[in-house]
């Protein structure tokens, strides 16, 4: 993670906390990775799901087996990525955070694998997280809603003091912009955000729950899903991709993956787009207003998918 993003920040405070050596490079270089690992037998690592995977990729199993805990976050998480480094005997655990709230929920590696891989983690000590629904009302555990924090790692309000009122309830809580739910063992799931929710004929289809499905195609390394404007229903599911090296993948094969998973139909793409890699933030998060505009630029070409 790069040292001017939050998520650097925190990784170099690691050698003053917790006393170990750590190994920084100054820009992500994944063969300058494998070869850190190699050299210094790393036992801890963090990444965006784009590092965690090269990792998985090119490290020797017996390397990744060094690992005693490897975190993740910034994006969506494929589960499959979590149970690989899990048979590898990497213990690899999500967490959530924002730039105005690093630290809100995590797992540790002795969590239940069932919530490390499919939750975001336990609210962090200190912090207080509430679901709420579009009324600003409390829902039940196990109901979506928007996540609403607050906590002392909670930033004090943006620069352009304009921004604040949005952002904060009068009440001093943080709308994080997130969709999450709250199970009743206290663990956090980030389901969406609210501006990734596609409408399609006034369904509501999760985009990460389409992104995970599609992870689990063995001809996929990566994808995004986005919606894809439809003067009939609204929106559509398009999805962009990128596949594993030397495979490939047409349409009819992502419909015939979503029709053999049991899902709801409406949730399957109708369009596809493959792409060599994806445009990205500095710590590797896919730059989902770039997709719309490139879906946008798609549509004003009339290219057919």
């Amino acid at each position: 993670m790069p040292a001017g993003h939050v998520a650097g920040l925190i990784a170099w405070l690691r050698p003053f906390l917790l006393c170990e050596h750590t190994v920084y490079v100054d820009h992500w270089d994944g063969e300058l990775a494998v070869e850190m690992f190699r050299r210094h037998a790393i036992s801890r690592t963090s990444g965006a799901p784009l590092q965690i995977n090269y990792l998985l990729d090119h490290l020797e199993p017996e390397l990744m087996g060094r690992i005693k805990h490897i975190t993740t976050g910034a994006t969506s998480i494929a589960p499959n990525m979590m149970q690989r480094c899990e048979k590898l005997g990497a213990p690899a655990s999500r967490i959530f955070g924002t730039t105005e709230h690093p630290t809100v929920a995590g797992s540790l590696p002795a969590d239940p694998l069932n919530k490390r891989i499919h939750t975001d983690g336990r609210i962090m000590a200190g912090g207080s997280v509430r679901i709420v629904d579009d009324d600003n009302h409390d829902v039940a555990s196990g109901e979506r809603g928007e996540i609403w924090t607050m906590g002392p790692q909670l930033f004090l309000g943006y620069l352009d003091a304009g921004l604040n009122a949005g952002a904060f309830t009068p009440d001093g809580w943080f709308r994080t912009g997130d969709i999450g739910i709250l199970d009743t063992d206290g663990f956090l799931s980030v389901v969406d955000r609210k501006k990734d929710i596609i409408i399609r004929g006034g369904e509501n289809i999760s985009s990460k729950e389409v992104e995970d499905l599609l992870a689990t195609h063995p001809a996929v390394a990566e994808a995004a899903a986005v919606a894809w404007p439809d003067s009939r229903l609204g929106e559509r599911v398009g999805v962009f991709v990128r596949t594993r090296p030397g495979a490939q993948l047409d349409l009819p094969a992502v419909i015939a993956h979503f029709q053999a998973s049991g899902v709801a139909r409406h949730k399957t793409p109708e369009y596809l787009v493959m792409v060599e890699d994806f445009p990205r933030t500095s710590v590797g998060k896919i730059l989902k207003p770039e997709l719309r505009k490139r879906v946008a630029q798609l549509q004003a070409s009339k290219t057919p998918q």
